[in-house]
């Protein structure tokens, strides 16, 4: 019976491994990051930050740009958003672009990045994302 026991279980972590390599690919690393911790806890309760940052679409002098020339404007306003939520240990969410404009929603405080202090990083990083901006 314990060997039968032992089996199952051990056959059930190699499905659970064999899932998880599957499904890597199509995870965010902050999941992927949390996904492979020795301790998962799904019924943890959290406070979280959340950031929201919409930015107008582009004046009409760039849009009457190149396509390199758009691409590249656009290319630097995501590295700076970018660099600003990752400096203070937040994981961007979402990027929305379309004709009306940018939204971009970071959050603070996701494991396994999460901090006592989350709320001020979220609030840093608005403040410094303005100032770039």
């Amino acid at each position: 019976h314990d060997v039968t026991m032992s089996r199952r279980t051990r056959n059930h972590q190699e499905y659970l491994q064999s899932m998880m390599m599957k499904m890597n690919s199509f995870l965010p690393p902050i999941v992927r990051l949390y996904a492979n911790m020795e301790r998962i806890s799904t019924s943890e309760l959290r406070r979280i930050t959340v950031l929201f940052m919409y930015l107008d679409p582009p004046n009409e002098t760039l849009l009457e740009g190149s396509t390199q020339a758009k691409l590249e404007y656009m290319q630097g306003v995501f590295r700076i958003i970018q660099d600003n939520v990752y400096r203070y240990e937040g994981d961007i969410k979402e990027w929305t672009v379309d004709d009306k404009g940018m939204v971009m929603v970071a959050g603070f405080g996701i494991p396994p990045l999460a901090h006592e202090d989350d709320p001020l990083r979220g609030l840093l990083c608005a403040s410094s994302l303005l100032r770039a901006m």
